[in-house]
């Protein structure tokens, strides 16, 4: 795993964000990036972890982080406690957060569906089909 992967693919996030022209708040989602890769590469072990970025055209942001080891211990927990960093990170501002599919080699892949807040609007996950989206990705 190469040294400082989680800085990179914060780096990477807010490139991609920028050039997409991402009408989201780009620090949180940096920030997501950040810690969904910072936790994948304190699991990891020796293997190697994949961050994919989607802004879709309805501005819907898909993140997806993928690594070799099969289990994520404490998923749900973490999720449900809200705290502001790891994945309870997702939760404050307003995305989800889940298990998508597995990558073809095996392990896993936790994914993020983050929306721009609209005026008068609390943010919401959308329904679109990420498998349609032209994907932006990079291995860490």
């Amino acid at each position: 795993m190469a040294p400082g992967a989680a800085r990179l693919s914060r780096l990477y996030a807010r490139m991609v964000l920028t050039m997409s022209v991402w009408a989201g708040d780009q620090s949180v989602a940096a920030r997501v990036v950040t810690e969904l890769v910072a936790n994948a590469v304190a699991h990891v072990g020796a293997g190697r972890v994949t961050l994919v970025l989607v802004v879709a055209e309805d501005e819907e942001l898909l993140i997806q982080v993928s690594g070799p080891s099969p289990d994520v211990p404490g998923f749900d927990e973490a999720v449900a406690a809200r705290k502001a960093r790891r994945f309870g990170l997702v939760r404050v501002p307003g995305g989800e957060i889940s298990l998508g599919a597995p990558p073809p080699e095996g392990g896993k892949t936790v994914q993020v569906r983050m929306r721009p807040a609209t005026p008068g609007t609390a943010n919401a996950p959308s329904t679109s089909d990420p498998s349609s989206y032209p994907l932006a990705g990079t291995d860490c």
